[in-house]
């Protein structure tokens, strides 16, 4: 009868086995799109700490951001992507040129509302992220769930410079797990996200005490 019962639960959640549940789960929570909502507030927070500030871009950020999401979830809904993931790599560059436009109109936003410094230099990283994954698109199909978290971690780290921080790195090692597991990502694809999200924080880093 119990196993019965798994078998019901697991087929009305669409995976194999508990493992796999568990992997969809950390890919979910810890998707791109989930980090990158309240990325600004945080980086604003740790510069200027202007609660207004916090409110307005992280608000402006949510807005974006969905717009992005209602274009992958109208892409699915067309087939023209096959998963939310966008698991093929040909498929890929149309996300990306849909992100840089996104970007730009951010920017727009940006000088029109006399961001704080940090939003600027956030998005001219987030910007040549969007390129750098796009050219390495031709090679490779890097994990952009593993840059994120990536990013996000290390920003953390060189900021407040804690060795406790170090344990952020555990949900990037989760992360990748869970993209392997899956069988969206490679294990050589997994670290290609990694480092490229680790350069990526190291020119957020640079920039921030060149210009904040």
């Amino acid at each position: 009868m119990k196993f019965m019962e798994k078998n019901t639960l697991l087929k009305i959640l669409k995976v194999k086995n508990y493992s796999d549940l568990f992997a969809e789960i950390i890919s979910f929570v810890l998707n791109p799109v989930v980090i990158l909502i309240p990325l600004p507030g945080y980086l604003i927070y740790e510069t200027t700490g202007v609660i207004s500030q916090i409110i307005l871009w992280s608000l402006i950020s949510f807005i974006f951001i969905f717009l992005f999401f209602i274009f992958i979830a109208t892409g699915v809904r067309l087939k023209y992507f096959s998963d939310f993931d966008i698991s093929k790599r040909k498929q890929r560059p149309t996300l990306y040129f849909f992100a840089i436009f996104l970007v730009c109109l951010f920017i727009i936003s940006l000088f029109y509302l006399q961001a704080p410094k940090i939003i600027f230099i956030a998005t001219f990283a987030l910007t040549a992220g969007l390129i750098i994954f796009q050219v390495v698109n031709f090679f490779i199909k890097a994990s952009a769930h593993v840059a994120t978290i990536t990013v996000f971690v290390t920003s953390m780290i060189v900021i407040h410079k804690e060795p406790l921080y170090l344990l952020g790195y555990v949900p990037v090692l989760l992360v990748s797990w869970s993209r392997i597991k899956l069988k969206k990502h490679t294990p050589l694809e997994a670290a290609v996200g990694g480092i490229l999200g680790v350069i990526l924080s190291i020119i957020v880093y640079m920039m921030g005490k060149q210009f904040v």
